[in-house]
């Protein structure tokens, strides 16, 4: 089990300033209708599969006395995380989403 409280923040922060690179960012077109579905194909350089997003993101867990506002937040960043399989950028915003949650 992954309990938030315990993530190494300075990392996180060494991620996301990895994904945001302003020389590494692109515009990117709205997918087209036909293929939401299909998966980001930058995710095969991380052999990370949808099912096994989803279970880190469902291993990832909060004590139970967090005031409901961080819950929602923390919830927000799970569902961001899977659905980043399908738009890779999401991770960025999962990632950014995860930081917010005070620890």
């Amino acid at each position: 089990m992954l309990n938030a409280t315990s993530f190494d923040r300075s990392h996180v922060e060494h991620t996301i300033a990895l994904l945001l690179w302003p020389e590494r960012m692109f515009v990117e077109p709205l997918k087209s209708f036909n293929t939401l579905t299909e998966p980001d194909g930058r995710w095969a350089a991380f052999r990370l599969s949808l099912s096994r997003l989803y279970e880190i993101a469902e291993q990832m867990t909060l004590s139970a006395d967090v005031p409901e506002y961080v819950l929602v937040q923390f919830q927000q960043a799970q569902h961001l995380l899977v659905y980043s399989h399908l738009q890779f950028s999401l991770l960025s915003v999962a990632l950014t989403q995860a930081l917010i949650c005070p620890a």
